[in-house]
């Protein structure tokens, strides 16, 4: 949502009859009008060229403006298409495309900041709803990173050291120190690490306006191979756009990129997603599609799901400490479970999403087998482990121990055996042979989720 001010029109208007009157030179009265309207984009987009706007609104009023001056008809959705076309090029660089035939292809070797999850010098996404963890998530990187530990227990990090800068202007600076104290990257009394370059939150009242590019600018160019932490895309850009739908959103997101490449910064962005369930990877990133464009790879995190018994749907199961985790784009694709421990802020990679849950399942509904058990039975089974015989344990063995007799009756030993097949039928005890009688055994987990 762009709000139209008078007086910043007319600012416009001038500085872009300047900037036609500056680039009618000799040299350049041989172009077409098009040709000129381009070149001034390309010196207002140019973070070196003394026209360089950094505005974007302001940047397509002067577009706007220069066009009628030059003669040309060009909607507002041409003239933003054509600075976005211009800004993707200058940052892909002007030199020879391809190889021919014959010759040695060109081949950079990517490189990590993360293992197989962030890749040095590029964009990635973190994607999730409210309160699913991503600002937990963003923490710990932040912490893994500094200690050199794998993030998650599963992705190697670079070797350091790494500065980073925490641009975390959605965050209340409270919040924010319990995210850091809770992975220890700030002292109790305040003291931030030395290797975090700088802390920004809500209350520094910060966006992706000029003077929050002048900032970025600056520590990028003071810190080389920064990497930034943005928490979040939408709140660097509600006051300016008003709404991370507009296309304008996204052109900011292309803009701050456009402005870091050059640094060799590594930018980690937080996104919301729509809803707290539903698309994964790069399509739950709320926004303009071409925010989702500009990302190398997105990091998706989502809560786990249960039916609701009163509606008979999926909703999501906020009380659960597992997560889903997708990883899409230009680092492999993963589906993975993850666990959180969100007092510590630590996360663990359980395993592959669809074998990890299967297995979840299994231990849950064994847990709710074993909690079901009647007392005697809970009895069997702790009678059969204090017996610890890898062959297994007869069943007047276990009435001995069940009933604190040397000769229990015919009754009890029968009453035992019962049990003991019924908690064969549920799993927990193999029936098996030996010492010429039939003996039973504990099935490997079987005491998953079972007190004590």
């Amino acid at each position: 949502m762009t709000v139209w001010d008078p007086e910043l029109a007319r600012l416009a208007v001038e500085e872009a009859q300047q900037l036609a009157t500056v680039h009618a030179l000799p040299s350049a009265q041989d172009l077409a009008p098009i040709d000129q309207w381009e070149a001034v984009i390309r010196s207002m987009l140019d973070p070196a060229h003394p026209s360089h706007e950094r505005n974007s609104i302001r940047r397509q009023i002067k577009a706007a403006t220069l066009a009628g001056e030059l003669g040309l008809r060009v909607s507002p959705s041409q003239t933003r298409q054509r600075i976005l076309q211009i800004q993707r090029a200058m940052v892909m660089g002007d030199a020879e495309k391809g190889t021919a035939g014959g010759e040695k292809a060109r081949i950079t070797e990517k490189q990590w900041l993360v293992d197989g999850l962030i890749a040095k010098g590029c964009l990635t996404g973190i994607a999730a709803y409210n309160k699913v963890g991503k600002t937990k998530l963003a923490a710990r990187l932040a912490a893994d990173l500094i200690f050199g530990r794998p993030l998650m227990g599963r992705f190697p990090v670079a070797p350091g050291p790494h500065r980073i800068l925490l641009w975390w202007v959605d965050q209340p600076a409270a919040d924010s120190a319990a995210y850091l104290r809770s992975v220890g990257l700030m002292e109790p009394d305040g003291t931030l690490h030395p290797q975090i370059v700088r802390l920004y939150t809500e209350e520094d009242d910060l966006a992706w306006d000029d003077a929050g590019a002048d900032l970025l600018l600056e520590h990028a160019a003071a810190e080389p191979g920064l990497v930034l932490i943005t928490d979040s895309f939408f709140h660097s850009i509600q006051r300016i756009y008003g709404s991370d739908q507009e296309p304008e959103a996204g052109g900011a997101l292309i803009d701050v990129q456009t402005l870091l490449a050059p640094y060799g910064v590594t930018h980690v962005c937080l996104f919301h997603s729509p809803k707290d369930t539903g698309p994964i990877g790069i399509q739950a990133i709320r926004g303009h599609g071409s925010a989702g464009g500009a990302v190398s790879a997105c990091i998706s995190l989502h809560f786990m799901e249960k039916r609701c018994p009163m509606k008979k749907v999926w909703i999501a199961d906020k009380e659960n400490p597992h997560r889903r985790m997708v990883v899409e784009g230009r680092a492999p694709f993963q589906d993975l479970l993850i666990r959180g421990d969100f007092e510590r802020g630590t996360f663990e990679v359980v395993g592959e999403y669809q074998k990890a849950i299967a297995e979840l399942l299994a231990d849950e509904r064994q847990a709710e087998t074993v909690q079901a058990l009647t007392e005697q039975q809970r009895q069997v089974l702790e009678a059969i482990g204090a017996i610890a015989d890898p062959k297994g344990a007869a069943v007047r063995q276990i009435a001995l121990i069940v009933y604190n007799t040397d000769a229990p009756t015919k009754p009890q030993v029968e009453l035992i055996r019962k049990q003991c097949w019924a908690m064969v039928r549920k799993g927990l005890l193999k029936q098996g042979k030996a010492y010429g009688t039939t003996v039973y055994t504990i099935r490997p987990g079987a005491l998953t989720g079972a007190d004590g």
